[in-house]
């Protein structure tokens, strides 16, 4: 016993282990360590099983290892003589997740009576489809982004339907909602639209549009946010950019010289609400990758809590908790995926079950990408986009999972 140690991990620490290979992260500072030892690696696994607390016993020789000088520097762990802690229990962080899939499985009362709508914080609303602008973009860029686009289908929504759909239960977690065509100012109801849902929620309310049909529009809705999408396509456009409060741009780019131009018309008008968005077009490949891929520095910017990296090991949250209601009325919790039902006879809790039963969009998670699953800080990655999805590429980075 005297020359037993025990080796302490603490509670804040996030571990991956890969056979030999293991990264140990302090959810606190950020450092992080990562090695290749399958004796280390053998060490920590007994170490996180349930039963054991974060701790393991072992030889005084093995606590020699440069290893635990090293977690200790870091404050990931310690090294404590057996004796002093006989029979002693530390707290260590375990996934709770509130609404679980499994417990639903298990218990169809607790499935009935949850409010499990509560999921749902952003929905997406196409009033219509019809747009007379010819844009290169427009057929591809809303699979990529929250984007406008246009078809010859004439197809308005209906706007006691899109009422009664968001007042037959209560989503009391409910933060945005966009507007989108088409051309938003070609539909007739749009502002008693909005006003039907200020009369039911208190939630951000965002129209999306694109430059060459708002600049025609002289007069918005007061307390809406305006989302004006600019394509930069190697050419700068002749716009009068303002810094408002409810003016936001997105910029949408497919070439370093067009993210050139943009970097250009953010210095030259201080801009302050924008967002750059990347545009796959099928033959851009290598300038999403030059400028999406990301790499362990990239990573390793942030600071993840344990909470955020759970999240990430459970939920896709690039996805979770949106859905988009299209002009003809039916539902999609992702926009490239099939929809799950039409706001004509459908409730918000059947669009929920099924998504999370039988989606491939909410609970998508790094763990279904084969390469993905391999890797030691699949956690720490963003979760899967539309982007990625649409490329067929879904893992755009340039960290080596074998090392």
């Amino acid at each position: 016993m005297e020359n037993e140690q025990t080796f302490i991990l603490a509670p804040y620490v996030y571990t991956a282990i890969k056979e030999n290979s293991f990264l140990l992260y302090n959810t606190l500072s950020g450092k992080y360590l990562k090695g290749y030892n399958a004796e280390i690696a053998d060490i920590l696994k007994e170490a996180i099983k349930s039963e054991s607390f974060y701790m393991h016993k072992i030889s005084k020789k093995e606590s020699t290892n440069n290893f635990f000088k090293k977690i200790k520097k870091l404050y990931i762990g310690d090294i404590i003589n057996s004796k002093y802690i006989n029979n002693a229990v530390q707290s260590y962080p375990i996934k709770n997740i509130q609404h679980d899939v499994k417990r639903y499985n298990k218990n169809i009362d607790y499935m009935i009576n949850d409010n499990i709508a509560s999921y749902i914080h952003e929905i997406s609303i196409y009033v219509n489809q019809t747009c007379y602008k010819s844009c290169k973009i427009c057929k591809y860029a809303f699979t990529q982004h929250t984007h406008c686009y246009s078809s010859k289908v004439t197809t308005q929504l209906d706007t006691n339907l899109i009422f009664n759909f968001l007042r037959q239960e209560r989503l009391s977690n409910l933060k945005r909602i966009n507007i989108l065509g088409g051309n938003i100012w070609l539909y007739n109801n749009l502002e008693e639209l909005t006003n039907k849902i200020r009369s039911l929620y208190e939630c951000e309310i965002n129209y999306y549009s694109d430059i060459q049909n708002i600049i025609h529009k002289k007069n918005g809705i007061k307390g809406v946010n305006h989302v004006i999408q600019i394509t930069i396509d190697n050419n700068s456009i002749n716009h009068k950019y303002v810094n408002t409060k409810y003016i936001y741009y997105h910029f949408f780019v497919m070439s370093n010289k067009a993210l050139e131009i943009v970097y250009k018309i953010i210095r030259d008008n201080s801009l302050k609400n924008y967002e750059i968005k990347p545009l796959f077009n099928g033959k851009n490949l290598k300038f999403i990758r030059n400028n999406v891929a990301i790499n362990e520095k990239d990573i390793f910017e942030h600071t993840y809590s344990v909470k955020d990296l759970y999240r990430n090991a459970t939920i896709n949250t690039s996805s979770f908790g949106k859905i988009t209601i299209l002009p003809d009325g039916e539902i999609k919790t992702n926009i490239n995926e099939k929809h799950f039902g039409n706001i004509c006879n459908c409730y918000i809790t059947n669009i929920v079950n099924k998504e999370l039963y039988s989606g491939n969009s909410w609970l998508h998670t790094r763990d279904d990408i084969k390469k993905c699953k391999e890797c030691l800080f699949k956690y720490f990655c963003p979760s899967i986009s539309n982007l990625e999805i649409r490329i067929g590429t879904q893992n755009i980075c340039n960290i080596d999972t074998k090392k």
